[in-house]
C-alpha cells in the first residue's frame, strides 16, 4: 500500500505581510486628503503632503497583489 502524496499549495507569507502594511498605508492616505486643498501657508498641509509622498506606493502594490491572486500564484510551478 502506498502513501498518498501530500501536495500542498505553496503560500507566500510576504504577500500577506505586504497586504497588511499596504492596508495601513492606504488608511494613512485616506486620512491625509487635506493635501488636495492647496494651503502652503499651513503646516498641516506640509504634513499631509509628506504622508502622501511616503505612502503612495501602496496603490500599485494592491494592484500587484490582486493580480497575483487572480492569476492563482499558489498553483503556479516554476
Amino acid at each position: 500500500m502506498s502513501n498518498p502524496v501530500n501536495i500542498s499549495k505553496q503560500h507566500y507569507y510576504y504577500l500577506d505581510i505586504l497586504n497588511i502594511v499596504a492596508t495601513f498605508a492606504v488608511v494613512c492616505l485616506h486620512t491625509s486628503d487635506y493635501v488636495f486643498q492647496f494651503s502652503p501657508n499651513e503646516p498641516n498641509w506640509y504634513l499631509s503632503l509628506l504622508i502622501q509622498i511616503l505612502f503612495i506606493w501602496a496603490v500599485p502594490i494592491f494592484f500587484m497583489i490582486s493580480g497575483a491572486n487572480l492569476l492563482n500564484y499558489r498553483e503556479q510551478t516554476y
